[in-house]
């Protein structure tokens, strides 16, 4: 199995419960997952949630800018949106 198949059938289920939670309780967090298998590729996962009502610790704009730096050229594998209430019903 891959790394990336491994999180999408055991991490994934779990991370929908933990968004899920911290959006009821307006905490805010930062999860990134390096998901490569090979050292020529880049694949990785973050899930943030710092919307300003979940009152997020400043530096996690800095922990944004080195995750994701503004010469990032990487190319989004695959991007989902899901309402807040996590229905499963991706935005159109």
């Amino acid at each position: 199995m891959t790394k990336e198949e491994i999180f999408d059938e055991q991490i994934d289920p779990l991370m929908r419960q933990i968004i899920t939670i911290c959006e009821k309780h307006r905490i805010s967090n930062i999860c990134s997952f390096a998901l490569d298998d090979d050292e020529d590729s880049e694949l990785i996962c973050t899930t943030t949630l710092i919307k300003e009502d979940c009152n997020p610790p400043e530096y996690y704009k800095d922990i944004m800018q080195i995750l994701f730096p503004p010469e990032f050229n990487g190319i989004p594998y695959r991007l989902e949106t899901y309402y807040p209430d996590f229905t499963g019903e991706q935005i159109k």
